[in-house]
């Protein structure tokens, strides 16, 4: 901290104040420079007013000297960096279906019922394959559509 507690003075150039009505005022901390400081380290700029030039050439020697060791506000400003995160996709895992390779019942024969089949294994392979080719319960025998054929529920 430059000048926070400390005795300051205050130096007057030519104005004593700007076209805003702001005072001009070199400041001193003891053997310390404040404006020149300043310019020094990249926190301020040179903002020239004449008449009020008496310290130009001090102040302009001190902002290239800024600029060149990238200081204060001639660092560059960092570049924010993000990551773009993909959305995730929702894929259904199908469910295991028994599609069998060839036909096991003729799904627009006759009119077949669950006594038409030697087991409740084979009326359920006719119901699956019936159900795979679009036909749907064609033979109505899911009665009670729980996806079990022939299950005594009827």
């Amino acid at each position: 901290m430059l000048v926070s507690g400390r005795r300051v003075v205050l130096v007057k150039d030519v104005s004593e104040t700007d076209a805003n009505g702001n005072y001009l005022r070199y400041v001193m901390v003891g053997d310390t420079f404040v404006n020149y400081q300043l310019i020094q380290k990249g926190f301020s700029r040179v903002a020239i007013t004449p008449p009020d030039v008496a310290c130009q050439n001090s102040f302009l020697a001190a902002q290239v000297e800024a600029q060149a060791g990238i200081r204060g506000l001639w660092e560059a400003t960092p570049v924010p960096t993000y990551t773009i995160t993909p959305t995730p996709t929702i894929t259904r895992t199908p469910t295991e279906t028994r599609i069998p390779q060839q036909a096991v019942c003729n799904c627009t024969g006759p009119r077949l019922t669950c006594n038409d089949f030697r087991s409740r294994r084979q009326a359920q392979a006719c119901f699956e394959y019936c159900y795979s080719q679009g036909y749907g319960d064609i033979f109505r025998l899911d009665k009670n559509r729980n996806g079990i054929a022939c299950d005594g529920s009827q």
